[in-house]
């Protein structure tokens, strides 16, 4: 029975302290014999005993702390049986020696953890690693360990796997903190490794090559320059020719000819051809210069050899098994080719040996599937050929996919209609696989049949008498006698445009695509449906977007009375509950409904009204916005059947609808419209009296308007009223009470004016009052 993860955590670090005590044979403490049993019970450091199989990689990583800071205390600890106490006489005393031993094994332990990463999955190796990180923070490492070579190689290699399992994305993971501190470490322990290094150690070189077998150091190491003494610099006999390794003592960073040692450069795993071929998985890698291909992984990817080279801008991945070269091929290659989905969908391989490009699952790139497509060049024709077995499917570009194109292309692009020729039969097989639909072309017909229906056929002729400017639409006729027709309509969302004499509609892609059959029904004047409620929403939306003030052939009414007949049907009514897609339907089709305001808002006495340019103005109903509102109640009101669906009390179909302006337009417009589509929204209770402004004779400012425009347009030269035959003396009498005039006597001809309330009743009135008596 194979171990869990935890089992093995503890089996490999019980298996690396029988490798310890062998690597130190001399440096045991006092009184503890060496043998398994006191391994297993009385161990330096009694750590082991202290694990559990439900420990996580944090709890493990817990007691490294806690265990670490007990062995930091000092020289005076007493080990005992899992147990640590304070001094109780010299016979339980650890001195300095046992001390720098218990820091060396827990460094040992350490790398033991590290090795088990091969058997955990990526997300556990990822908390492993961050666990080790925590193990070395906490350790403060004292010169005389440090210096020991093997101390020394271990905490080097405990820096490779640290660096190798760092997250680029700092302060996002509680566990960045430990990694500070790792690093906080490094940087009090650089002098000493430095220098040991420098002087002849083989402590880097022996960590080096405990990832790397295949290193052999050449001359000594040495700082890079004096400005960065962290980079160690030397050299190695690589499989081509010398390799220079440097080594940051900082970051445990490693480099082989510039490039990382077990993990490819950010540009390699960030490229899209990485992401498709190894996800998100770390590929080891050593510099092997073979052919123009710099890096080549250290052990077989899914029983590959596989080498990596990146050439302006593009990664370039070849593979090697079993004598078969491979060689991956960018899709962008291909495209245009043949269908989409054999572009998209698979992964392309091009065999050196057989001279075959092989397609593979996305999702399983390095799997050989047992029937794979494979692309190679026919001999007889001369030309590449798509095959799988007997089938063979036909490109882009030849006459029959076009001529087919040209009949589907109302259903689907001509990029996601797949052709295929079979050898069983002579006929051609037409499928769509996005709308899941199946059409086939026998030998000897001139019409294309459909799976799907049975004995029917598309037909010539595409015209139903109603959805006018329709675009996608494939009409399906009967191959007998009989007159029954059927029009396949494809889901998504349809988008409107105006066009000289009618509207345009185009149905762009939605989030599930399916086929809409409905059936049309002559003598009744209407498309049937399926029995998909969805598929009826889906009519009625159709129909109040291709609405025209002349009725349609079909239905005899227009498209907004077609879809408002459906929107008050009962088996609309009925429905036990709206999903998303439902309700996203019913938005777009009360969204016909002109908005409408007051404006000035303060003032409410005008209106301002916003139509959608891209539809008919008859098309926009006021009743849509009423009736859906009606449907959202419903389902609100049965929500607790259904709790699963959206909640529809937040649609807000009424934003940017005054109601009372709304109200008013639809008593306005009744008596234009005929029964059970408006005309029944007629009311007289807010019938009002209507004082029109031209019949405000009594105006006084009206009547001297119409004084001056008279005279001027007549030429009158006489006042239009009576004057008085005692005028002069009443102005003499009037002008003899000033006899002083101030100012200058001379008048101007340009001051003279004229006012025509001198003509007035009022002003006669004042006159005559200052007039003497007769």
């Amino acid at each position: 029975m194979q171990k869990t993860s935890h089992e093995a955590i503890v089996s490999t670090a019980m298996e690396s302290r029988l490798s310890f005590y062998k690597i130190f044979p001399n440096n045991k403490p006092q009184g503890i014999p060496i043998n398994q049993s006191t391994i297993t019970h009385d161990l330096i450091p009694p750590i082991l005993p202290l694990l559990r199989e439900a420990d996580t990689l944090e709890t493990i990583a817990c007691k490294y702390e806690t265990f670490a800071a007990v062995v930091e205390a000092g020289s005076s600890i007493a080990v005992r049986t899992g147990t640590y106490r304070p001094d109780s006489g010299d016979n339980n005393k650890v001195d300095i020696p046992a001390l720098e031993i218990a820091e060396t094994q827990v460094i040992s332990e350490m790398v033991a953890l590290a090795d088990v990463k091969k058997v955990l999955v990526e997300a556990e190796l990822r908390k492993l690693h961050k666990s080790i990180q925590a193990a070395c923070d906490v350790i403060r490492l004292r010169a005389d360990t440090i210096r020991s070579s093997v101390a020394a190689s271990q905490f080097l290699q405990c820096s490779f796997i640290a660096r190798e399992g760092t997250d680029s994305e700092s302060g996002s993971d509680p566990n960045d903190a430990l990694i500070w501190q790792w690093q906080r470490i490094s940087t009090r322990v650089f002098p000493v490794l430095s220098k040991s290094i420098t002087d002849g150690s083989c402590a880097l070189d022996d960590a080096i090559r405990s990832s790397w077998s295949g290193h052999s150091a050449q001359e000594n190491w040495a700082p890079a320059s004096s400005q960065y003494t962290e980079w160690l610099v030397g050299s190695t006999a690589c499989e081509v020719d010398s390799s220079v390794v440097r080594f940051n003592l900082l970051t445990g960073e490693l480099l082989v000819n510039g490039l990382p040692l077990n993990r490819l450069p950010s540009e390699y795993e960030n490229h899209a051809t990485y992401k498709i071929l190894f996800g998100r998985s770390i590929v080891e890698v050593m510099p092997k210069g073979s052919h123009g291909f710099p890096l080549s992984t250290n052990v077989p990817f899914a029983g590959y050899n596989v080498q990596f080279a990146l050439h302006s801008g593009e990664l370039y991945v070849r593979a090697t098994k079993n004598g078969h070269t491979l060689y991956y091929v960018p899709s962008r290659l291909l495209s245009g080719s043949y269908p989409e989905a054999f572009i998209s969908d698979y992964v392309h391989f091009y065999d050196e040996t057989t001279q075959v490009l092989s397609l593979r699952p996305l999702n399983k790139p390095w799997a050989v599937p047992q029937q794979p497509w494979t692309l190679s060049r026919e001999a007889a024709v001369g030309q590449w050929q798509l095959c799988k077995d007997s089938t063979t499917v036909i490109g882009l570009h030849t006459p029959t996919s076009k001529t087919l194109a040209k009949i589907l292309s109302t259903l689907e692009e001509e990029a996601r209609i797949h052709c295929f020729l079979s050898a069983d039969h002579e006929g051609l097989d037409i499928e769509l696989p996005g709308l899941r639909s199946r059409f086939y072309l026998e030998a000897g017909d001139t019409a294309v049949s459909c799976r799907d229906f049975r004995g029917m056929i598309v037909d010539e002729d595409q015209q139903i008498g109603t959805l006018v400017g329709l675009s996608n639409k494939v009409v399906l006729k009967s191959t007998s006698l009989s007159p029954d027709r059927i029009v396949l309509v494809p889901n998504g969302s349809p988008q409107a445009k105006r066009t000289r004499a009618h509207v345009s509609l185009h149905i762009s892609e939605g989030p599930s695509k399916c086929l809409y059959p409905y059936r049309v029904d002559t003598p009744l004047g209407r498309l049937v449906d399926g029995g998909d409620l969805q598929g009826k929403r889906f009519l009625y939306l159709l129909h109040a977007l291709t609405s025209f003030c002349m009725p349609d052939q079909l239905t005899s009414r227009t498209g907004t009375e077609e879809a408002l007949r459906i929107l008050q049907s009962a088996a609309v009514r009925s429905a036990d509950g709206l999903t998303q897609i439902s309700i996203s339907t019913l938005k777009m089709i009360a969204g016909l409904t002109p908005k409408r305001e007051f404006y000035p808002r303060h003032l409410r006495v005008m209106q301002t009204m916003h139509f959608d340019n891209k539809v008919g103005v008859l098309a926009q109903h006021d009743g849509f916005v009423d009736k859906v509102q009606v449907m959202l109640d419903q389902a609100t009101d049965k929500k607790f059947l259904h709790e699963s669906h959206p909640e529809t009390e937040s649609v807000g179909l009424y934003s940017g609808i005054k109601r009372s302006l709304l109200v008013r337009h639809k008593i306005r417009v009744a008596q234009f419209r005929v029964s059970t589509f408006g005309a029944e929204d007629h009311d007289t209770t807010h019938d009002v009296v209507y004082k029109a402004r031209d019949v405000a004779h009594d105006s006084a400012t009206a009547t001297a308007t119409y004084v001056v425009a008279a005279t001027l347009h007549n030429n009158r030269s006489d006042p239009h009223v009576t004057v008085a035959h005692d005028l002069p003396r009443h102005i003499w009498n009037f002008l003899e009470k000033y006899s002083v005039a101030n100012g200058s006597a001379g008048l101007e001809i340009d001051e003279l004016s004229y006012e025509a309330k001198w003509n007035s009743a009022v002003h006669r009135e004042e006159l005559a009052e200052t007039a003497p008596p007769p």
